[in-house]
């Protein structure tokens, strides 16, 4: 078995430029080709929860690609209308049956 160190400082310190976030965490990596993709569950200030897609080729430059799937305050589903602080944590992505499948949690929330 091949022995690993933890870096002193995170590889993604800190969200996208410009935006402010209540929670960053999680990080979900697979490789694909030559390129390494992440998620990450997020939420962000405006009462939105997001999840997050990266890319890397090396493990420790990631690029911010764009918000892969969010929710925001308009939609009925809502958990907690008042919660400023909802996050969707532990997100998923992977291929099943030539679709592409996203879980996470809601931290023992649930829709209706």
């Amino acid at each position: 078995m091949k022995a690993w160190t933890k870096l002193d400082t995170p590889v993604i310190a800190e969200p996208p430029a410009g935006m402010q976030v209540n929670g960053f965490c999680d990080p979900f990596p697979w490789r694909r080709d030559d390129w390494w993709y992440m998620v990450l569950g997020a939420g962000v200030a405006s009462r939105v929860v997001v999840v997050l897609l990266y890319k890397s080729r090396d493990l420790h430059n990631w690029e911010f690609l764009h918000v892969l799937a969010g929710r925001n305050e308009d939609t009925e589903y809502r958990f907690e209308p008042y919660n400023p602080w909802e996050v969707w944590e532990w997100p998923e992505l992977f291929a099943l049956e030539g679709k592409h499948v996203l879980i996470f949690s809601t931290g023992g929330r649930a829709t209706r």
